[in-house]
This record gives C-alpha cells, structure tokens and sequence, in this order.
C-alpha cells in the first residue's frame, strides 16, 4: 500500500518576517472565478534515483521560493463590505509539500510512467484528487460557495509512481494565473537545481511581486463605468450564483485529447490562410478556429439551438508582453485578458467555408487587448461596488458558447529540470468542466489540446471530419 507524509515548509529566514503582513491584490486578480489552478507535471525517473534526496532537494528549494514569493504561503480574505481580495500573511504560516508514495509493485492508486508515456499522459489518467489534497481539486465550478475565510493560497504534492514522479502544484487563481504559475515553477526548479549541484542560487528579479501596473487609482463616474462596461463585454456582475433547475441531473463529462502535428498545423495555417495578403493568422488562431467549429457541431444535437443564435468564444490572452514596458516573464499574478469574437451565429461559425474567416475573428479579438484596454479593465473593477459579483461573461458550461485558455507558451518542457530532467508531460489534471478548451505548452513535434464536453458530444466530436483532418486523437 502507498503511504503519505506532510511536511510543512517554512519560508526560509521566516523567523526574521513581522506576525502579520497583508499583501493587496490587483485588479485583474478580481476577474479570475475563486477556484485553483492546478499544474501536473510527468518526471521519469531512473531505477537508481533516491528519492530521499530528490524529497529534501525539493523541500531546500521550495523553502526558498516561497519566501521569494511570500504571498504563496498566506491565506485569501476577503473585505465582507466590498468583495475584494488580499492575502494574509502571518509569520508562523507554512505551506503543506504532501509525499506520496505509489511506486511499489503493489501500488495501482496511480498509472505507472510508462502507461502514462504509452497515451502521452493523457489529462484523463491525471485524477487530481489522488495527485493533490481535494481541498484545491473540489471546487472547480466557476461560479459557487467558494468564498471561504482562510482559505491556503497553495500547496504542493510529491507523487511518486513507478518509472516517475509527478508534482502537483495548486495555486488559487485569485492570486496567480496559469503562467505565473509557471514562472514560480521555473524558479522553484533552479533553486531545487542549484541546491543539488552545490551552486549560487540564481538571480530572483523583485519586480516579479509588483502588482501595481494591473491597478487604477481613478475613480469612474457612472456615465463612465456605462462606457468600461460596454468595452468589456467578457465580464457582467452576478448578484447570487443560478441555481439549477429542480431534477436537473449532471451529465457526465469527459476530457479528449488531441495531437495538433506540425506537419498538420502548416497545412491548416495555409486552408486559414485571408485573403487580405495583409492580414496574418497564428497557429493559435488557426487551432482555435478548427476547435470551436468541431465543438459547436458537436453540442448542436445535445442543446438543438436556433442556427441564427449567436454565440461566442472567449479565450484568455497573456498581458505580460503586451504591457508597454513588459511584465516580467515571471510575473506571479493574473496578468491575463479575456478576448471576446464578435458574436457570431451558429450557421455562420460552422459554415463550411468559414474556417479563414473565423481563424480572422479569433486574431482580431487579440488584436483588441492593448495597453489601453487593460487600463480599462482595471479602472471597470476599481468602480465595482461588489467585487465579489464580477463574473466571466460566457454561456459555455452545457451552453453553445466556447471558452479557452492557452498555456502554449509556458516554458515547462525548457526551464523546469529540478535535478532529474524536465518534464515529458504538463497538464491540467483531469478538468471537470464543461465547454472548455486548453492548449497545453507547446512541443517542438506539435500542439496538444485538452477538450472538455459533455461525454456525447465528444463522440461526435472524435467523429468529427475536419477536426481529424489536422489533429489526431491521444488515449
């Protein structure tokens, strides 16, 4: 049987911290719904590793990297009068690194490496409640009672298997988005990585903790909040969280992956290739473009929408880079927009020689995050009376809509070697969700793409002919 201890890691030179710190959180900090971001990565593993090394290496890093993210080991609350965020931080505070052993012969709780390297570690085989504690994999729902006082910014999970180790890490997403997260890995790697090799810790840039570009001191008038509003149609305010209908029963849901070649992504960039010869398309684009026509013919049958319903994707857009000057690549907090396509309906988005024009509208709702619009979506939530009431403005969930996050350009498969390599697969482990896209970190043989249906839609979309002519199935 596989055995479990939790070790509680204090922030390194935690002694020396004053009793109490509050730590302000940013504007875009208020846009994320209150659930965690969970981040998996697959190790292999020699027969010859000792684990009680790689165990203490871990724990000496960490205890490093959190004191140089210090908002990492204290508690979200919340202001009961206005909904707003910020963290506490008290100076005995620790952070949980939870060991789990499932690497003997007898050991079945967790896939081995090598049946995970089989499948190319599908999100499926990734349960998250066996990989991390369920107090960050049990509230994953967008909306709901997630508001609890105290509630640990983060924690962190060792889980060896045979052939391999996976570490689970859950951050809460009213602290850090998906490639902050990131940034932290790839810190908390080099630090692991120096302490084993017996070398200087690497440089740690301070204005990774700097939050204050993502807010705004002013002050809008309602004239001027009716304008923010009208700009920023991917948010709308929620007084209380819709109930379901009484009977309704939850479908069950299924995550699908899909294997976007290289090869394949140059033939679909030049089938979405405008006709304008000014205009220009990403792989991205393209990619997108090809999901959200699948899956709107795939819930068609499930939901039997009016085809001149119009429907939108909403995808999530990095802020780092487009910020004048740049974020730091290890910026730890949501520095994301959510870009919106221009509502379109239904016959139009799946229309058969639509592809170009769709892949169009995906690059032109990017094109639409600027500085500008940033600023503006931090004034909107400096004017927000409630912050808590701030949704995302999307009908995904067992709707037609689409919503999408992309950790392309994560830099896992290049940065995160603690000591026994880098990872041969990142993932969001098992997503319980429902109309949902991830596009997982970019390889150098292609793109992987995680698609989260109602289990009947994703056989019609594994029978779908346009999404098989550029992506094949992983399981």
């Amino acid at each position: 049987m596989g055995r479990q201890e939790t070790i509680q890691i204090h922030p390194m030179c935690w002694e020396d911290e004053p009793d109490t710190q509050a730590i302000s959180l940013s504007a875009f900090d208020h846009l994320m719904p209150r659930i965690y971001v969970l981040i998996t990565l697959v190790f292999a593993l020699d027969a010859s590793a000792n684990t009680s090394e790689i165990i203490e290496h871990l724990k000496a890093g960490l205890e490093i990297t959190v004191a140089q993210f210090p908002v990492l080991a204290g508690t979200l609350q919340t202001n009961e009068k206005d909904g707003s965020l910020w963290v506490e931080r008290k100076k005995e505070n620790t952070v949980d690194m939870i060991v789990n052993w499932q690497n003997e012969e007898e050991d079945t709780e967790l896939p081995t490496y090598q049946e995970l390297a089989k499948g190319g570690s599908p999100a499926a085989m990734l349960e998250g409640d066996k990989l991390l504690p369920q107090a960050v994999t049990a509230k994953q729902l967008f909306r709901g009672d997630n508001d609890d006082k105290d509630t640990p910014v983060s924690t962190f999970q060792v889980n060896f298997i045979r052939g391999g180790l996976i570490l689970g890490i859950g951050v809460h997403h009213s602290v850090s988005d998906g490639p902050g997260c990131d940034g932290f890995l790839s810190q908390w790697a080099e630090n692991t990585r120096a302490i084993k090799n017996g070398n200087r810790l690497p440089r740690f840039n301070p204005m990774n903790l700097d939050r204050s570009r993502l807010n705004s001191t002013a002050t809008p008038t309602a004239t001027r909040m009716q304008e923010l509003s009208e700009k920023l149609p991917a948010f709308r305010l929620v007084k209380e969280p819709p109930t379901l209908p009484e009977g309704f029963i939850m479908p069950s849901f299924s995550p699908t992956m899909y294997h976007f070649p290289k090869q394949r992504c140059e033939r679909l960039k030049n089938d979405c290739k405008p006709s304008n010869p000014d205009a220009w398309v990403s792989t991205y684009d393209c990619i997108m473009a090809v999901l959200w026509r699948a899956t709107t013919r795939a819930k068609i049958p499930m939901l039997t929408p009016d085809m001149d319903k119009k429907i939108n994707l909403t995808h999530a857009v990095n802020n780092r880079k487009i910020l004048d000057p740049p974020l730091p690549d290890r910026y730890l907090g949501n520095a994301v927009s959510l870009a919106q396509v221009t509502p379109m309906a239904i016959k139009d988005v799946i229309a058969e020689d639509a592809l170009p024009a769709i892949a169009l509208a995906i690059r032109s709702s990017i094109s639409r995050i600027t500085p500008q619009s940033i600023q503006d979506s931090a004034e909107w939530v400096a004017g927000i009376e409630n912050k808590s009431q701030i949704n995302i403005n999307v009908d995904a969930f067992l709707g037609m809509d689409l919503a999408a996050t992309s950790w392309q350009q994560m830099s896992s498969y290049t940065q995160q070697d603690f000591g026994f390599g880098v990872p041969k697969a990142v993932r969001f482990p098992k997503p319980d969700w429902e109309g949902y896209v991830f596009v997982y970190p970019e390889r150098e043989e292609g793109v992987e793409v995680c698609v989260l249906l109602e289990h009947a839609c994703q056989g019609r979309l594994r029978e779908d002919e346009e999404l098989g002519r550029y992506a094949s199935l992983m399981e």
